[in-house]
């Protein structure tokens, strides 16, 4: 199964780097200084309840994950 969504995460210091793409290669980011998790919630904030993503985080394929399930 291929994910609608990409999430990439880098951390530069204590700034993360979020760009989430889209299945048609277009997306959007920006970044946060602070917590992971913050940053990763407003990278998938577009996205409904129960999308499954690819999650990269600083290079390394960290698998799918579903948005609200931990």
């Amino acid at each position: 199964m291929k994910p609608k969504y990409t999430v990439t995460l880098n951390k530069h210091r204590a700034t993360w780097n979020y760009f989430t793409e889209n299945e048609q290669g277009g997306g959007f980011g920006s970044n946060y200084c602070g917590p992971k998790y913050i940053a990763l919630s407003k990278a998938t904030y577009t996205m409904p309840l129960g999308t499954v993503y690819a999650l990269i985080v600083n290079g390394k394929d960290q698998g799918l994950q579903t948005k609200g399930q931990n």
